[in-house]
């Protein structure tokens, strides 16, 4: 079992390259987004049932009836490591030699590799005036009062360097991709994809 480890800042595409990365491994890769979320202690109560937030699988079912996830939630972990060797196995159960992560921040990265040899880790930059605007777009749709567009411009370089430098102090040996254009997916079905927000668009 190898795990491929997805990191960037939000918005960069990750979901949607994960997903092209599912398909390109013929049902072999379990495309499984941002496990660690999953992890965290409040996921699965009241905050998170509603449908417009985190608890909807990509196989249109809420995750605590998924065929991937719907055990995780009757288990009782002692441990985080607990939780991340039952996903492990569980992946091995169905199938897969693979699992996609998807959570962009570096430092879990430390941790699964405890667990799991790290098949390849990828860095992606979306390009600075996508992600300026999906970065706006994403405050107003939250209801804040969006930032200045010229200071997402300036926060995309910020960001963009100290995420990354603080994946080379995990590894060194990572691909870094650049999304500056769409990403077409296959039709295919992606199954048991968990990302924080469920308002998964297919084009970046």
């Amino acid at each position: 079992m190898e795990m491929i480890y997805i990191v960037g800042l939000p918005h960069c595409g990750s979901t949607i390259y994960g997903m092209k990365l599912a398909h390109a491994y013929k049902g072999k890769a379990l495309m499984l987004g941002e496990i660690d979320y999953v992890f965290n202690e409040d996921f699965g109560n009241n905050k998170y049932a509603d449908e417009d937030t985190n608890m909807i699988c990509s196989c249109n079912k809420n995750m605590k009836e998924c065929s991937f996830w719907g055990d995780y939630f009757k288990q009782k972990f002692n441990s985080k490591d607990e939780k991340y060797n039952w996903v492990i196995e569980r992946a091995k159960k169905k199938g897969y030699s693979i699992i996609i992560n998807t959570h962009k921040f570096s430092l879990p990265l430390k941790t699964w590799k405890k667990h799991i040899k790290i098949k390849e880790v990828f860095y992606l930059y979306r390009d600075q005036m996508g992600w300026a605007m999906s970065s706006y777009n994403a405050e107003l749709r939250s209801g804040k009062k969006p930032k200045n567009i010229i200071v997402h411009f300036i926060l995309w370089g910020i960001l963009n360097f100290l995420r990354e430098q603080s994946l080379r102090r995990i590894i060194k040996d990572y691909k870094v991709v650049y999304i500056n254009k769409k990403i077409i997916l296959p039709e295919q079905k992606i199954e048991h994809h968990i990302a924080v927000s469920n308002r998964m668009k297919y084009s970046i």
